[in-house]
């Protein structure tokens, strides 16, 4: 294993910047449920042992696409990834999130929040970083926060699913 901070000679920063940016693709993608963009983050073979869905990519969207319809919204908050690369087009990444998931039959405030790891065995393919193992670690879990004392006011902007959220038409604007 590198010593932190050395410099690891098969990885770039351009290839630093690509693994970041799927990591972080594939958090914009399931919190605006664009499950194609999701997917896109996954080799074809990859596998994702997800806690409550283990198995193929396949299998995997169709777990989030489940899920997805019981939930109001959900937010991962990502960490910068701790990136090793283990060979030419081959990286080993740990990244911190903290996600929070309300559900359409319970109150905001008893919102579930978790502190997650994801450990991601990636390849680049033809040129293309993307996940080809991931295992999710739930390292803590609660639920029932307070609702805030003085709550926003309804002129914010709200994060919602798909097309009705305000990055939407903000990414398609660029």
């Amino acid at each position: 294993m590198t010593a932190p901070g050395a410099v690891d000679a098969p990885g770039t920063v351009a290839d630093r910047i690509a693994i970041t940016d799927v990591l972080l693709c594939y958090a914009h993608a399931v919190d605006r449920q664009d499950l194609d963009l999701a997917r896109s983050c996954y080799h074809p073979d990859a596998v994702d042992d997800h806690g409550r869905y283990s198995g193929g990519v396949d299998g995997l969207i169709e777990f989030f696409a489940a899920l997805g319809s019981t939930l109001r919204r959900t937010f991962h908050q990502m960490g910068p990834p701790w990136i090793r690369f283990t060979g030419p087009g081959t990286a080993l990444a740990e990244t911190y999130c903290l996600y929070r998931r309300e559900t359409h039959d319970s109150a905001p405030e008893d919102a579930v929040l978790q502190g997650l790891r994801y450990l991601d065995r990636l390849e680049r393919r033809d040129g293309r970083w993307a996940i080809a193992e991931r295992t999710v670690v739930l390292d803590w879990e609660q639920s029932g926060a307070r609702a805030p004392a003085v709550p926003a006011g309804p002129t914010w902007k709200r994060g919602a699913l798909g097309d009705a959220d305000p990055s939407a038409p903000f990414l398609r604007s660029g």
